[in-house]
C-alpha cells in the first residue's frame, strides 16, 4: 500500500495538468479543457483544504528511558506496549 501525502498529490496533479496543457496543439481546445476541468477542480480542492505552507508553534520533547533497550530485549512486545501505555499518562501529567 502506498501512502501519498497531500503535497505529493498536489505535485502529481500539477504535473498531469502541465503534461495535458503541453498536448494542446495536438488534441485541441475542447479535449484539453474537458480533461483539465476536473483536474483543476481537484487541485483547487486540495489547495483550499490544505494550504501549501503553514507555520505553527510546536514544542518537542525527546526523552531517553534509562535501561529501556535492555528491558525490551528480553520482553514480549505486548508487555513493552503495556508498560508504555501505563507510562505515558504519568509523563503527560508531569509535562502538563
Amino acid at each position: 500500500m502506498t501512502i501519498t501525502t497531500t503535497a505529493e498529490k498536489r505535485e502529481q496533479l500539477e504535473q498531469t495538468i502541465a503534461a495535458l496543457e503541453a498536448q494542446h496543439a495536438l488534441l485541441g481546445e475542447a479535449v484539453i479543457e474537458t480533461a483539465l476541468a476536473p483536474l483543476r477542480e481537484q487541485l483547487r480542492t486540495l489547495q483550499n483544504a490544505f494550504p501549501a505552507e503553514t507555520r505553527q508553534l510546536a514544542t518537542f520533547l525527546f526523552a531517553d528511558l534509562a535501561g529501556f533497550t535492555t528491558l525490551t530485549e528480553n520482553s514480549d512486545a505486548e508487555d513493552v506496549q503495556g508498560l508504555l501505555r501505563n507510562l505515558w499518562p504519568r509523563l503527560d501529567q508531569v509535562i502538563l
